[in-house]
């Protein structure tokens, strides 16, 4: 529950970007969807090959609950757009 709300916090800073400036803001969104994305196809296509993965994997499923499956976890980019 606490590795959860450390994201939230995350993405609430990000946020508070946009106070800075809204062009920022898109920028720094853009860049955090992006890497997101990425990551999920890494993690979702070499799990089995790279221990590396295998520790990104790990890493991105303590931020999950019951809703993301193994071969999909879409809560980082639900709770960006959220």
């Amino acid at each position: 529950m606490i590795v959860r709300k450390f994201f939230h916090f995350l993405i609430f800073g990000i946020v508070m970007a946009g106070m800075i400036s809204e062009e920022f803001l898109k920028k720094v969104l853009a860049i955090v969807f992006f890497c997101f994305v990425t990551m999920e196809f890494i993690r979702s296509t070499l799990r089995e090959e790279l221990s590396l993965v295998k520790g990104l994997h790990n890493f991105m499923k303590s931020y999950t609950d019951h809703r993301d499956s193994d071969n999909l976890i879409a809560t980082h980019i639900y709770l960006l757009f959220g």
